[in-house]
């Protein structure tokens, strides 16, 4: 990929993690509830949410993954990433992904940026699937991501490690076909 690919629309600019973004990522990454989702305990320690900030222009060279910063065109504010990643080139597919500040769930941002990656996915990249792993207690990004045309496939059971309550979760897989993307 020679040039980071810049997303954007009316609200919200997609774009490469730049070094004055990682406090407002240490925010995020650190708020309990902003990853209660996750399967991982909040990040507290800084020097382990720098490297694991820094690790994602090194995924995106070795084709691991990309990761837009999500801000808000009003203010120039960080206020999460979403990416895709865990890519397999040879089956041309993906996992996507979304971290986003408490402060501004509930406002369509998740729907409006996942729109944006999608249709980068499937009309730049070609990619032919696209899948969600979900918290089976998170109904808002389920209903969040069937919105968007994905289709549940099913129930993935004590497929993840909740830290906080010592004990395993259940996580939805759903997926989204190339050749079932609704382009509107």
């Amino acid at each position: 990929m020679e040039q980071f690919p810049t997303l954007e629309s009316n609200r919200l600019l997609l774009r490469e993690h730049i070094d004055k973004d990682l406090n407002d990522f240490y925010e995020i990454i650190s708020n309990k509830e902003a990853v209660k989702y996750w399967g991982t305990p909040p990040l507290i320690d800084l020097s382990v949410v720098e490297e694991k900030f820094y690790a994602i222009k090194k995924h995106l060279e070795q084709g691991f993954s990309i990761s837009w910063a999500i801000i808000l065109k009003d203010n120039d504010k960080y206020i999460g990433n979403i990416k895709f990643f865990d890519i397999s080139k040879r089956h041309n597919r993906g996992n996507i992904g979304i971290l986003l500040s408490p402060l501004y769930w509930n406002q369509r941002i998740a729907t409006e940026a996942s729109k944006l990656v999608i249709h980068y996915l499937f009309v730049e990249l070609n990619v032919n699937r696209i899948q969600a792993f979900i918290d089976s207690k998170h109904s808002i990004s389920l209903k969040t991501f069937q919105s968007l045309g994905f289709r549940n496939e099913g129930l993935l059971e004590e497929y993840e490690y909740e830290y906080e309550n010592n004990c395993f979760k259940d996580l939805y897989l759903l997926s989204l076909l190339r050749k079932n993307y609704d382009r509107k």
